[in-house]
């Protein structure tokens, strides 16, 4: 497939024209030297592709696809993602997908993209931050997942702009030194998944706590539809500040997400205590305690020394994963 530059690969035809007008899905793989669908690309040549899927085609340029609503870009170059500017604005979800030397993504690749509601960026080793204002015209951003971005630092400070937010997740990323400007501002975010997990190549990961979260972002206490938090596998788990100290409590300003409803706490050895202020979460119905050691015995059923502080939340687990 090396000297494969255009999928026809023929001349052109009105024959070939009909099949990719119907064209629903399409998934390519392991062409380096690709450098267009078509040789004779316009708008009326994928009228109904509403899926793709692009691995190993560094040399792709996207074309104009005016039914595009989930594409998948994996193994690519900047060229490829630079050309995602040529999609309409029907967009709906991207992944961008095993980039082993993409350092930054195009400042401007959601400009004219502004349906997008699911985002994931997944081991793309090299990224070190978002561009500031990358978001600012993704006002229908529900879902964004960042995975294995070893050396991310910054989730870019435009997060105000995001005003439809429901999940964000977090794994692997053991250099975010700081939570966004405006988290506070999001006032539909129900779901926040912070994790320490450690992936060994893309399909593997070790469950052991490697990173240290210096702390919770203090802005979290005002989400007012935070249901469900999961913090999982870290050390050093801090109370206050965005340093590495090694007060292993949760803050006390826990006791503040009042829509909470879910808390799970997985794989965190440092974790010494929980404050007293989750008794006023009245809404909270399910907490999980997975594999926090100091915390098995403090937290026992009935009998631990700070049962009751946990006591009025309906489904309690304490104790090893039993997953």
């Amino acid at each position: 497939m090396k000297s494969v530059r255009y999928l026809d690969n023929e001349p052109y035809d009105g024959e070939l024209t009909w099949r990719f007008m119907g064209l629903e899905e399409l998934s390519i793989g392991n062409i380096p030297n690709l450098e267009r669908l078509s040789r004779e690309e316009g708008e009326e040549m994928f009228l109904s592709m509403s899926c793709f899927q692009i691995d190993r085609c560094p040399k792709l340029i996207l074309p104009l696809l005016v039914s595009m609503k989930h594409l998948k870009v994996s193994n690519c170059s900047w060229v490829t993602l630079k050309s995602i500017l040529n999609l309409t604005s029907l967009l709906c979800s991207l992944t961008i997908y095993r980039f082993a030397n993409l350092q930054e993504l195009p400042h401007d690749m959601f400009n004219d993209i502004n349906t997008l509601e699911e985002l994931a960026i997944e081991f793309c080793p090299k990224l070190k931050c978002l561009p500031e204002g990358i978001y600012q015209n993704c006002w229908h951003l529900k879902r964004i997942t960042i995975t294995g971005c070893k050396t991310l630092n910054s989730l870019s400070q435009s997060f105000q702009d995001i005003i439809s937010l429901q999940s964000l997740v977090l794994q692997d990323f053991p250099k975010l030194n700081a939570f966004p400007y405006g988290l506070n501002h999001i006032s539909s975010l129900t779901n926040l998944s912070m994790s320490g997990i450690s992936f060994i190549g893309y399909y593997t990961y070790t469950c052991k706590a490697s990173h240290k979260l210096g702390a919770l972002p203090e802005a979290l206490q005002h989400l007012p539809s935070l249901k469900s938090m999961t913090i999982e596998c870290f050390l050093e788990l801090s109370s206050i500040g965005i340093f590495y100290i090694s007060t292993s409590s949760l803050p006390g300003w826990v006791g503040n997400l009042a829509p909470l409803q879910e808390l799970h706490l997985k794989g965190c050895p440092d974790l010494l205590s929980i404050p007293t202020s989750i008794q006023q979460l009245t809404n909270l119905e399910k907490l999980t305690i997975y594999d926090c050691p100091q915390l098995d015995k403090q937290y026992e059923k009935e009998v631990g020394a700070d049962w009751h502080k946990i006591a009025h939340v309906p489904n309690v687990y304490v104790g090893p994963d039993r997953r």
